[in-house]
Protein backbone atom coordinates (compact mmCIF):
# COMPACT_ATOMS: atom_id res chain seq x y z
CA UNK A 1 0.00 0.00 0.00
CA UNK A 2 1.28 3.45 -1.34
CA UNK A 3 0.85 6.38 0.67
CA UNK A 4 0.29 10.13 -0.06
CA UNK A 5 1.26 13.32 2.10
CA UNK A 6 0.44 16.64 2.11
CA UNK A 7 0.07 20.04 3.51
CA UNK A 8 -1.55 23.06 2.93
CA UNK A 9 0.34 26.03 4.32
CA UNK A 10 -2.53 28.67 5.08
CA UNK A 11 -2.48 32.12 6.58
CA UNK A 12 -4.67 31.56 9.60
CA UNK A 13 -4.12 27.84 10.12
CA UNK A 14 -2.04 24.94 8.38
CA UNK A 15 -3.48 21.43 7.85
CA UNK A 16 -1.70 18.26 6.47
CA UNK A 17 -3.03 14.93 5.23
CA UNK A 18 -2.28 11.28 4.75
CA UNK A 19 -4.23 9.26 2.08
CA UNK A 20 -3.56 6.06 0.56
CA UNK A 21 -4.08 4.57 -2.71
CA UNK A 22 -8.05 5.24 -3.19
CA UNK A 23 -7.97 8.85 -1.61
CA UNK A 24 -8.86 7.58 2.09
CA UNK A 25 -8.04 9.77 4.77
CA UNK A 26 -5.25 8.06 6.68
CA UNK A 27 -4.31 11.46 8.57
CA UNK A 28 -5.90 14.92 9.34
CA UNK A 29 -4.54 17.38 11.39
CA UNK A 30 -4.53 21.19 11.63
CA UNK A 31 -2.02 23.54 13.64
CA UNK A 32 -2.74 27.75 14.27
CA UNK A 33 -0.04 29.53 10.93
CA UNK A 34 0.78 32.33 13.77
CA UNK A 35 2.76 33.97 10.97
CA UNK A 36 3.79 36.75 13.45
CA UNK A 37 5.93 33.89 15.15
CA UNK A 38 8.22 33.64 11.82
CA UNK A 39 8.74 31.13 9.68
CA UNK A 40 11.21 28.94 11.23
CA UNK A 41 8.87 28.25 13.96
CA UNK A 42 6.03 27.20 12.01
CA UNK A 43 8.28 25.02 9.84
CA UNK A 44 9.36 23.35 12.91
CA UNK A 45 5.73 22.65 13.83
CA UNK A 46 5.45 20.81 10.79
CA UNK A 47 8.40 18.82 10.96
CA UNK A 48 6.80 17.71 14.13
CA UNK A 49 3.36 16.57 12.73
CA UNK A 50 4.98 15.23 9.46
CA UNK A 51 7.70 13.14 11.08
CA UNK A 52 5.19 10.75 12.85
CA UNK A 53 3.86 10.16 9.42
CA UNK A 54 6.94 9.34 7.40
CA UNK A 55 8.50 6.94 9.72
CA UNK A 56 5.05 4.97 10.19
CA UNK A 57 3.95 4.75 6.70
CA UNK A 58 5.96 4.55 3.58
CA UNK A 59 4.88 7.50 1.65
CA UNK A 60 5.51 7.61 -2.60
CA UNK A 61 4.81 11.24 -2.91
CA UNK A 62 4.43 14.16 -1.03
CA UNK A 63 3.52 18.36 -1.78
CA UNK A 64 2.84 21.44 0.11
CA UNK A 65 0.74 23.83 -0.85
CA UNK A 66 0.88 27.44 0.11
CA UNK A 67 -0.14 31.37 -0.94
CA UNK A 68 2.25 32.96 -3.85
CA UNK A 69 3.80 33.87 -5.09
CA UNK A 70 5.96 31.04 -5.56
CA UNK A 71 8.62 30.51 -8.04
CA UNK A 72 7.50 26.89 -9.16
CA UNK A 73 11.15 26.06 -10.93
CA UNK A 74 13.16 26.79 -7.48
CA UNK A 75 10.42 25.10 -5.06
CA UNK A 76 10.72 28.71 -3.22
CA UNK A 77 7.89 31.27 -1.87
CA UNK A 78 8.91 34.31 -3.26
CA UNK A 79 7.05 37.06 -1.25
CA UNK A 80 3.63 35.91 0.05
CA UNK A 81 2.35 38.73 2.47
CA UNK A 82 0.01 36.47 3.96
CA UNK A 83 2.56 34.33 5.49
CA UNK A 84 5.20 37.19 5.51
CA UNK A 85 7.90 34.83 4.15
CA UNK A 86 10.29 35.87 1.89
CA UNK A 87 12.81 33.39 -0.72
CA UNK A 88 11.93 30.48 1.26
CA UNK A 89 13.26 27.22 -0.42
CA UNK A 90 9.81 25.12 0.97
CA UNK A 91 10.84 21.94 -1.24
CA UNK A 92 14.41 21.81 -0.75
CA UNK A 93 13.70 22.09 3.51
CA UNK A 94 11.47 19.02 3.52
CA UNK A 95 12.80 16.95 0.77
CA UNK A 96 16.54 17.01 2.81
CA UNK A 97 14.41 16.72 5.97
CA UNK A 98 12.41 13.51 5.01
CA UNK A 99 14.47 12.37 2.55
CA UNK A 100 11.29 12.18 -0.45
CA UNK A 101 11.17 14.76 -3.00
CA UNK A 102 8.49 17.34 -2.26
CA UNK A 103 6.39 19.10 -4.83
CA UNK A 104 5.65 22.82 -4.56
CA UNK A 105 2.18 24.00 -5.25
CA UNK A 106 0.15 27.23 -4.95
CA UNK A 107 -2.67 26.34 -2.59
CA UNK A 108 -5.22 27.94 -4.57
CA UNK A 109 -4.12 26.17 -7.57
CA UNK A 110 -4.12 22.93 -5.12
CA UNK A 111 -7.77 24.09 -4.56
CA UNK A 112 -8.59 24.47 -7.88
CA UNK A 113 -7.69 20.88 -9.46
CA UNK A 114 -9.37 19.90 -5.85
CA UNK A 115 -12.88 20.87 -7.18
CA UNK A 116 -11.86 19.64 -10.71
CA UNK A 117 -11.83 15.97 -9.91
CA UNK A 118 -14.64 15.98 -7.40
CA UNK A 119 -16.79 17.92 -10.04
CA UNK A 120 -15.56 16.80 -13.29
CA UNK A 121 -15.86 20.16 -15.01
CA UNK A 122 -13.22 20.74 -17.63
CA UNK A 123 -13.19 24.33 -17.80
CA UNK A 124 -13.91 26.36 -14.41
CA UNK A 125 -12.25 28.96 -12.10
CA UNK A 126 -11.62 28.35 -8.25
CA UNK A 127 -11.73 31.56 -6.19
CA UNK A 128 -10.79 30.71 -2.36
CA UNK A 129 -11.40 33.41 0.14
CA UNK A 130 -9.61 33.07 3.50
CA UNK A 131 -7.03 35.02 5.16
CA UNK A 132 -5.89 36.75 1.43
CA UNK A 133 -7.63 35.78 -1.91
CA UNK A 134 -6.40 33.31 -4.50
CA UNK A 135 -7.45 31.42 -7.49
CA UNK A 136 -7.24 28.71 -9.82
CA UNK A 137 -7.74 27.82 -13.52
CA UNK A 138 -8.72 24.64 -15.47
CA UNK A 139 -9.11 24.47 -19.00
CA UNK A 140 -9.87 21.33 -20.72
CA UNK A 141 -9.01 19.34 -17.62
CA UNK A 142 -5.93 20.72 -16.99
CA UNK A 143 -4.82 23.16 -14.33
CA UNK A 144 -3.43 26.19 -15.98
CA UNK A 145 -0.19 27.70 -14.38
CA UNK A 146 0.87 30.42 -16.18
CA UNK A 147 4.21 30.95 -15.16
CA UNK A 148 3.43 29.22 -11.55
CA UNK A 149 1.38 32.40 -10.20
CA UNK A 150 -1.80 32.25 -12.54
CA UNK A 151 -4.95 33.25 -11.41
CA UNK A 152 -4.04 35.97 -8.29
CA UNK A 153 -7.77 36.94 -8.43
CA UNK A 154 -7.01 38.67 -5.56
CA UNK A 155 -5.21 41.25 -6.87
CA UNK A 156 -7.73 41.77 -9.25
CA UNK A 157 -8.40 45.75 -8.59
CA UNK A 158 -11.36 46.45 -6.71
CA UNK A 159 -11.55 50.52 -6.41
CA UNK A 160 -12.07 52.26 -3.03
CA UNK A 161 -10.63 54.24 -0.19
CA UNK A 162 -7.00 54.07 -2.12
CA UNK A 163 -6.13 50.90 0.02
CA UNK A 164 -2.31 50.08 -0.18
CA UNK A 165 -1.37 46.56 -1.34
CA UNK A 166 1.59 44.62 -0.12
CA UNK A 167 1.95 43.58 -3.68
CA UNK A 168 2.68 47.45 -4.72
CA UNK A 169 -0.39 48.29 -5.80
CA UNK A 170 -3.92 49.87 -4.63
CA UNK A 171 -6.98 48.58 -4.27
CA UNK A 172 -6.53 45.64 -5.07
CA UNK A 173 -9.72 42.93 -4.21
CA UNK A 174 -8.54 41.09 -0.75
CA UNK A 175 -8.04 44.39 0.92
CA UNK A 176 -11.79 44.70 1.09
CA UNK A 177 -13.10 41.50 0.14
CA UNK A 178 -10.57 38.77 1.94
CA UNK A 179 -11.01 37.66 6.19
CA UNK A 180 -8.38 40.01 6.70
CA UNK A 181 -10.58 42.45 5.18
CA UNK A 182 -13.70 41.21 6.99
CA UNK A 183 -11.67 41.77 10.69
CA UNK A 184 -10.66 45.27 9.77
CA UNK A 185 -13.93 46.62 8.38
CA UNK A 186 -15.62 45.20 11.62
CA UNK A 187 -12.99 47.15 13.88
CA UNK A 188 -13.49 49.87 11.98
CA UNK A 189 -17.29 49.87 12.51
CA UNK A 190 -17.76 48.42 16.29
CA UNK A 191 -14.13 49.38 17.57
CA UNK A 192 -14.57 45.38 18.72
CA UNK A 193 -11.54 43.39 17.41
CA UNK A 194 -12.73 40.18 16.81
CA UNK A 195 -11.67 36.90 14.32
CA UNK A 196 -12.53 36.08 11.54
CA UNK A 197 -14.84 33.34 12.68
CA UNK A 198 -16.51 35.16 15.79
CA UNK A 199 -17.80 37.53 13.03
CA UNK A 200 -19.28 35.12 11.06
CA UNK A 201 -20.92 33.75 13.91
CA UNK A 202 -22.39 37.05 14.69
CA UNK A 203 -23.37 37.42 11.45
CA UNK A 204 -25.04 34.21 11.14
CA UNK A 205 -27.54 35.12 14.27
CA UNK A 206 -27.95 38.59 12.41
CA UNK A 207 -25.32 41.32 14.55
CA UNK A 208 -26.16 44.05 11.99
CA UNK A 209 -22.88 45.35 11.40
CA UNK A 210 -21.52 41.39 10.66
CA UNK A 211 -24.43 40.88 8.30
CA UNK A 212 -23.52 44.42 6.64
CA UNK A 213 -19.85 43.28 5.84
CA UNK A 214 -20.72 40.17 4.81
CA UNK A 215 -23.40 41.54 2.39
CA UNK A 216 -20.82 44.44 0.83
CA UNK A 217 -17.92 41.71 0.80
CA UNK A 218 -20.15 39.44 -1.26
CA UNK A 219 -20.71 42.64 -3.84
CA UNK A 220 -17.07 42.48 -4.43
CA UNK A 221 -16.89 39.10 -5.16
CA UNK A 222 -19.52 39.60 -7.25
CA UNK A 223 -18.31 41.67 -9.52
CA UNK A 224 -14.49 39.93 -9.58
CA UNK A 225 -16.71 36.54 -10.81
CA UNK A 226 -18.12 38.67 -13.61
CA UNK A 227 -15.02 39.59 -14.42
CA UNK A 228 -13.40 36.37 -14.60
CA UNK A 229 -16.58 35.26 -16.50
CA UNK A 230 -15.57 37.97 -19.10
CA UNK A 231 -11.87 36.98 -19.50
CA UNK A 232 -12.17 33.06 -19.20
CA UNK A 233 -16.15 31.88 -20.00
CA UNK A 234 -15.48 28.88 -17.63
CA UNK A 235 -18.20 26.58 -17.41
CA UNK A 236 -18.60 27.31 -13.02
CA UNK A 237 -16.95 29.39 -10.91
CA UNK A 238 -16.36 27.68 -7.25
CA UNK A 239 -16.06 29.42 -4.30
CA UNK A 240 -14.73 28.40 -1.07
CA UNK A 241 -12.81 29.69 1.83
CA UNK A 242 -13.56 30.67 5.44
CA UNK A 243 -15.66 33.51 4.75
CA UNK A 244 -17.61 31.94 1.95
CA UNK A 245 -18.85 29.56 4.70
CA UNK A 246 -20.86 32.77 6.42
CA UNK A 247 -24.51 32.27 5.47
CA UNK A 248 -24.90 36.34 4.93
CA UNK A 249 -22.04 35.93 2.26
CA UNK A 250 -24.28 32.87 0.37
CA UNK A 251 -26.88 34.01 0.54
CA UNK A 252 -26.16 37.85 -0.58
CA UNK A 253 -28.37 39.13 -3.34
CA UNK A 254 -25.36 39.90 -5.03
CA UNK A 255 -24.74 36.69 -6.25
CA UNK A 256 -28.44 35.88 -7.57
CA UNK A 257 -28.04 39.08 -9.61
CA UNK A 258 -25.29 38.18 -11.29
CA UNK A 259 -27.02 35.29 -12.83
CA UNK A 260 -27.53 37.86 -15.74
CA UNK A 261 -24.17 37.64 -16.78
CA UNK A 262 -24.44 33.72 -17.58
CA UNK A 263 -22.05 32.86 -14.46
CA UNK A 264 -22.65 29.90 -12.44
CA UNK A 265 -21.64 29.76 -9.29
CA UNK A 266 -21.45 27.07 -6.78
CA UNK A 267 -19.66 27.12 -3.25
CA UNK A 268 -17.37 24.33 -2.44
CA UNK A 269 -18.59 21.67 0.24
CA UNK A 270 -15.46 20.06 1.15
CA UNK A 271 -14.99 21.07 4.23
CA UNK A 272 -11.88 23.09 4.01
CA UNK A 273 -9.87 19.87 2.68
CA UNK A 274 -9.68 20.75 -1.09
CA UNK A 275 -6.29 22.04 -0.92
CA UNK A 276 -4.95 18.69 0.58
CA UNK A 277 -6.92 16.45 -1.79
CA UNK A 278 -6.03 18.34 -4.74
CA UNK A 279 -2.35 18.58 -3.93
CA UNK A 280 -2.12 14.00 -3.79
CA UNK A 281 -4.69 14.30 -6.91
CA UNK A 282 -2.26 16.98 -8.82
CA UNK A 283 0.83 14.35 -8.14
CA UNK A 284 -0.13 11.27 -8.41
CA UNK A 285 -1.79 12.20 -11.87
CA UNK A 286 1.94 13.25 -13.11
CA UNK A 287 3.21 10.02 -11.21
CA UNK A 288 0.62 7.48 -13.43
CA UNK A 289 1.03 9.89 -16.86
CA UNK A 290 4.81 9.71 -16.51
CA UNK A 291 4.94 6.18 -15.05
CA UNK A 292 7.65 7.76 -12.61
CA UNK A 293 8.75 7.18 -9.28
CA UNK A 294 8.53 8.93 -5.55
CA UNK A 295 11.59 10.75 -5.80
CA UNK A 296 10.31 12.27 -9.30
CA UNK A 297 7.86 13.57 -8.79
CA UNK A 298 8.41 16.67 -8.06
CA UNK A 299 10.74 17.71 -10.42
CA UNK A 300 8.02 16.17 -13.74
CA UNK A 301 5.19 18.53 -11.97
CA UNK A 302 7.56 21.46 -11.86
CA UNK A 303 8.66 20.88 -15.37
CA UNK A 304 4.54 21.29 -16.39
Amino acid sequence: MKYYFAADIGGTKTAIGLYDEAYNEIYHGKILTEPSEGCEKLLDKLYGMAGRLFEEYPVAGAGIACPGPLDVSRGVVNNTTTLGWYNVPVRRLFSEKFGVEFALLNDCNAGAYGEYVVRNCKNMAYMSISTGIGGGIIVDGKLYNGQGNAAEFGHLYAGGRHLKCGCGREDCLELYASGTAVESEYFRRTGKRLSGVDIAELANIGDEAAVSIYENVAGYIAEAVVDIQKILDPELVVIGGGVAEAEPFRNAAAFQKIGQYGVKVAFSDQAGKQVLLGTIHYIRDFMEIRGIGANETTQEVLRQ
